[in-house]
């Protein structure tokens, strides 16, 4: 069976190609339709050793950061992420000033897993307390795999091509 699959496949590239790149379509659509209505943002405002809820997840401000570098100064946040008293990862949201210049960077957070993606990126840092923003995705992976399979698809009858049997060139000639 998956030879006969890979010979029909192989017989008409382009048909199958486009078929293989509408089902990354669908697959874009569906994380973005996902990420658009569940998705979950907040902004929270923490001193050192409190903790905020958020999307299932629990936010704990445990120490505030910071160092020099060649190009910019950074400062930022070491947030603790649990989820039912688990401690899962240790987060590092920073805000970066860069030497000549007035504005600063944020550089965000990010804690990526299969059903969601979570981003916390900080607004402020002074004295003991931070403000920051934060956001839940769900299913993200989705959008990455879909633009891949999209891809696929498109590349598919370049790499697969149309070889012709010995028998079918005997049946032009």
């Amino acid at each position: 069976m998956p030879a006969a699959a890979w010979r029909l496949m192989r017989r008409d590239s382009g048909y199958w190609g486009g078929q293989i790149a509408h089902l990354g379509v669908a697959l874009v659509a569906v994380a973005l339709t996902m990420s658009t209505v569940f998705a979950e943002e907040a902004e929270v405002s923490l001193e050192v050793g409190e903790t905020a809820s958020f999307g299932g997840y629990e936010l704990t401000y445990e120490a505030p950061f910071s160092r020099s570098e060649a190009n910019r100064s950074v400062v930022g946040a070491e947030l603790v992420l649990s989820r039912d008293g688990d401690r899962l990862v240790t987060l590092r949201p920073s805000i970066n000033t860069y030497t000549g210049r007035r504005q600063s960077v944020p550089s965000p957070a990010l804690r990526v897993g299969l059903t969601e993606d979570l981003y916390v990126s900080l607004t402020r840092i002074d004295g003991g307390g931070i403000s920051a923003d934060l956001f839940r995705n769900p299913l993200m992976w989705m959008l990455w795999v879909g633009g891949f399979v999209i891809v696929g698809g498109a590349a598919w009858p370049l790499l697969v091509g149309r070889k012709e049997s010995e028998a079918e060139e005997l049946v032009r000639a």
